[in-house]
């Protein structure tokens, strides 16, 4: 007599095997799919973040008095006589020029220069300006350090 088909216990060893390699390649495609979620956010976090410094350590090279500083502001006056500050508020940075008074307080044109900025911070050591920011997109954070040295001061 000729048997035709499969028995019981092949067919749930093929079910078995086949339920270990579907399970194998799935979860390396989501670990791969994370893995990429992850490092886009990390990008646009350090988009935002090398957007800012780079503007802001620009035009710090041509600084010529620092009429303020504190931890989260800065306050200076350029070559062409131009009154610049950077501040956080909220999170963004915020860039006013023309302002009469250091904290901007009144006068000056608020413009945002960068956002998703969640720490900001400036030091003045003798001839060098330091900045510290950290954006933050989606949970994922990227800190940034610049540090300007200062040859018209």
């Amino acid at each position: 007599m000729k048997n035709k088909g499969f028995t019981l216990v092949e067919t749930i060893m093929t079910i078995v095997i086949v339920f270990i390699v579907g399970y194998i390649v799935a979860d390396a495609v989501t670990k791969g799919m994370k893995t990429y979620l992850v490092t886009d956010q990390r990008k646009e976090a350090l988009d935002e973040a090398r957007t800012a410094i780079e503007r802001m350590t620009r035009e710090m090279r041509n600084l010529i008095a620092v009429n303020s500083i504190s931890a989260t502001e800065l306050c200076f006056t350029n070559i062409d006589g131009t009154k610049i500050s950077f501040r956080q508020s909220g999170g963004s940075i915020i860039r006013n020029t023309g302002w009469t008074s250091c904290p901007p307080t009144t006068g000056g044109t608020d413009n945002t220069l960068s956002t998703n900025i969640t720490e900001l911070s400036f030091a003045l050591i003798q001839n060098s300006l330091t900045v510290n920011l950290t954006s933050t997109f989606q949970g994922e954070s990227v800190p940034l350090q610049s540090e300007v040295y200062l040859r018209n001061r």
